[in-house]
């Protein structure tokens, strides 16, 4: 009964709340003041600002990618998911299934940060689907992973979309159903949802589902997304790929709780989902979500856990939304693919 009440709330907030949000083209900005905190915390409940001891909360929504450029924070922000298509069908009206018709949308938002306080606020792109993920500048551009239709979109300077790509195949591509335009996953599914540049390559992470146990994939490609190489990753389920000074990457095994690199793993986050990875000149952030069915998981609580280089725990933050995705607010982080060095 609770899972079935978290769900039909679930549905409200996306058909009623974010539907009206996008539509009118509202950004309700709730705190601007980032004095004294350190990541970005993307949810599907919020944005939020976290330290090693505190959170603030600067935008409700469901929000997947956050990347930052030239001391702004760019933001995915999804109005919709297909589950809530799947859930309405399950009512019966008049002896048929209950259809709310309608794209599923998503933008990307863009909040100006000057002396730690955040300025201005501005829709930078729309129309995107909504199930996208994780997204970042490779030089000025920026590219975004439409997770479920299986490909990478690249924008220009002006945010104008200048080129799709499918690196694993137009046949990967996932399709539409029928009137009610839910999108389903095509039969080779395989889930990407994380994108960095290193040494003159992209890298896209392929997730291979959660729940079959399967190891994940690291797809490495040229600048124009043709695959060079791919190879299994000792995790399922993962999340994030963040290279490191020496080359070596660092990813979420998020099946397993851990972080790992090509040898194992490198250290146990904690019994939950590991998603989320920021790594600058002195710390490790890690997030971690609860487990939830998929319309339950905006509710679902996480925590944020800051590292040592050396990997020892310094702090862990308790959070009321399970992170998705974390960034360093100045910039100054190695997840971000236009950052080499610190």
């Amino acid at each position: 009964m609770a899972s079935t009440f978290t769900d039909f709330k679930t549905v409200l907030n996306f058909k009623i709340v974010d539907r009206l949000v996008y539509r009118l083209g509202s950004i309700r900005v709730r705190n601007r003041d980032l004095t004294d905190y350190t990541h970005i915390v993307a949810s599907r409940e919020g944005l939020y600002a976290v330290n090693g001891r505190e959170w603030m909360k600067i935008m409700s929504g469901v929000f997947f990618g956050v990347t930052i450029k030239n001391g702004s924070i760019y933001c995915y922000q999804a109005h919709d998911i297909y589950d809530t298509g799947i859930l309405l069908s399950r009512i019966q009206l008049r002896g048929k299934p209950l259809q709310l018709r309608g794209k599923l949308l998503g933008r990307v938002i863009k909040l100006e940060v000057e002396n730690n306080r955040i300025r201005r606020e501005s829709v930078v792109i729309e129309g995107l689907h909504t199930n996208c993920h994780q997204m970042d500048f490779i030089g000025d551009k920026l590219h975004v992973i439409d997770t479920f239709c299986q490909r990478i979109l690249r924008f220009n300077e002006d945010f104008e979309l200048e080129e799709e790509f499918y690196p694993l195949g137009d046949e990967f591509a996932s399709y539409k159903t029928g009137p009610d335009r839910y999108i389903i996953p095509g039969g080779k599914y395989v889930h990407i949802n994380s994108i960095v540049a290193e040494q003159g390559s992209i890298y896209l992470l392929l997730q291979n589902g959660l729940a079959n146990g399967k190891f994940s994939e690291l797809v490495q490609t040229d600048e124009n997304f043709e695959v060079k190489n791919r190879f299994t990753v000792p995790g399922a389920g993962c999340h994030n790929v963040v290279f490191l000074e020496d080359g070596e990457w660092l990813i979420c095994d998020s099946r397993g709780g851990n972080l790992v690199n090509r040898h194992g793993v490198v250290v146990h986050v904690g019994e939950l989902l590991t998603r989320g990875l920021s790594v600058d000149k002195h710390v490790v952030v890690v997030g971690e979500s609860g487990y939830a069915t998929r319309l339950g998981r905006r509710y679902v609580p996480g925590n944020v856990h800051f590292f040592d280089r050396s990997y020892n725990h310094l702090s862990s933050l308790r959070l009321p939304a399970a992170p998705t995705d974390i960034r360093r607010i100045d910039g100054q982080d190695l997840s971000l693919s236009n950052v080499t060095e610190l």
